[in-house]
């Protein structure tokens, strides 16, 4: 829990600082656009399909929390943390309590899992359907 806690303070910390990147911006926009009107679109009008099912997600904070960097970044930073928990579940069933730790303290302070937990993007979504994949798989292999 220790672990968790401590990967939740690295990602939060200054979040609401950082600038909202193009990509970030365009999420934001189209995920705003389907509560006005009910379709994804742009400034220009144009229908913006990438992602679509995340931008869905994005929907949720954007509606209870408007324009916020902290809010507009919830959905991946709340994504990462369960990464985190599932990983260490994983890890624990195929292999041993002190390597799960080893996967939770290395998912917890690793540079490149605290960048995409706190960018607005689909990538840490990703990863926690792989994740949930090979845990799921694992279950159904190892039925009798």
């Amino acid at each position: 829990m220790g672990i968790v806690i401590l990967g939740f303070v690295l990602r939060i910390w200054n979040l609401g600082k950082l600038s909202i990147w193009v990509d970030e911006g365009l999420n934001y926009v189209a995920a705003k656009s389907i509560l006005i009107s009910g379709l994804p679109y742009h400034h220009d009008n144009i229908l913006y399909f990438r992602a679509f099912l995340y931008t869905l997600l994005d929907i949720l904070p954007v509606y209870f929390f408007e324009s916020s960097e902290i809010a507009i970044r919830l959905i991946p930073l709340l994504t990462s943390m369960v990464i985190i928990v599932i990983s260490y579940i994983f890890v624990k069933q195929v292999s041993s309590k002190k390597i799960s730790i080893l996967v939770a303290l290395l998912l917890s302070f690793s540079n490149f899992f605290i960048f995409y937990s706190r960018y607005n993007r689909f990538y840490i979504v990703i990863a926690l359907l792989i994740i949930l994949f090979l845990l799921f798989l694992d279950k159904f292999l190892s039925l009798p």
